[in-house]
Order: C-alpha cells, then sequence, then structure tokens
C-alpha cells in the first residue's frame, strides 16, 4: 500500500492539489481479505486525515444493483406463477364447459358400450395440445422479453460481459410445469 500511496501523493504534487484527494478505489488482489485491507487502509491514511475505508456492501451503486437483481428474481418466480395460475384456471372453465356441452354425446358413447378410458384421454389429448401451444408461446414470448429486457440494463450495468442465456434445462421443465 506504501507504494500506492506514494504515487498518489507524487500525483497530488504534480498537479499542486497537496494532500486534497477525496476518493480512493482499491482492488482487492485474490487471495486478499477485505478486513485485513480496510483496516491496513485506514492506518495509512489516517494521518493525511482519512475518514474510514469501507467495503463495497456500503456503496450506494453496490446496493442499489443487488436489490435490482433481487426484485428480478422476485418478478421471475412471482410472474410466472400468477400466468400458470390463470392458464389453469382458463382451461379448467374452457374444459368444465365443452364436457357439459358434450354430456348428451358421452352418455350416448358410454350407453353404447364404449370404456371411460378412451373418452377420458380424448379430453386429456385435447388439454395437453392447449397447454403445448401456450408453452411454446410462453416460451418464444419470455426468450424475446428476456432479451429486450437485458437490453435495457446494458446502457444503466456497464458489466464486463452480460450475454442472455436459456439454459437447456429451463424449456423441458417449463412445458411440464
Amino acid at each position: 500500500f506504501a507504494h500506492v500511496l506514494a504515487q498518489l501523493f507524487q500525483t497530488a504534487r504534480a498537479f499542486d492539489m497537496e494532500g486534497a484527494f477525496n476518493d480512493l478505489a482499491a482492488r482487492l488482489a485474490p487471495g486478499a481479505t477485505e478486513d485485513a485491507v480496510l483496516a491496513a487502509l485506514d492506518r495509512l491514511l489516517e494521518p493525511h486525515g482519512g475518514t474510514g475505508a469501507h467495503g463495497r456492501m456500503e456503496h450506494p451503486s453496490h446496493r442499489f444493483l443487488v436489490d435490482e437483481l433481487a426484485e428480478q428474481r422476485t418478478t421471475a418466480v412471482v410472474v410466472p406463477a400468477l400466468f400458470l395460475g390463470i392458464a389453469a384456471f382458463l382451461l379448467n372453465t374452457v374444459l368444465g364447459r365443452l364436457v357439459e356441452a358434450q354430456r348428451g354425446q358421452v352418455a350416448a358413447l358410454k350407453a353404447l358400450g364404449f370404456p371411460s378410458l378412451p373418452i377420458a384421454l380424448h379430453y386429456a389429448k385435447l388439454a395437453a395440445a392447449i397447454c403445448l401451444l401456450g408453452a411454446l408461446a410462453g416460451l418464444l414470448a419470455g426468450a424475446w422479453l428476456g432479451s429486450a429486457m437485458l437490453a435495457t440494463y446494458r446502457p444503466f450495468f456497464r458489466f464486463p460481459a452480460l450475454p442472455w442465456m436459456l439454459p437447456a434445462w429451463l424449456p423441458p421443465a417449463a412445458i411440464l410445469a
């Protein structure tokens, strides 16, 4: 740290700003502990009017980023659950009305000796086809919206790399859900 401070003070003298820097940002080397670095910085800067070093958790920009990511995590759980619940309710309502409307045909088939399983499978296949189409539409819309949302974040959060990814396990899990 001493050589870094010496360079800072030389820079301050070169710009005729003897002892006049307000902020110092330090990056930890691999294996360094934040508490030890903060204590060493406090010892070195105290004679020069240092007011106390603090870690990344106390920086407003870090706090804002952590809060934003937590908000996105919550949104990623709540919104799909709401859509899934509403879709299940609507599908149940539509299939219930369809079965009710076709009650006479089902009764005629049962009277002719049709077993219950093929009739139930007919309605299950209809529900599965509707769910599959909805899941595919949801995956496509979600992929598009996810990449669009990431594009809106890029100007504000300048990460070294912020690629949009869709893990291979996610589409099958979403379709099963």
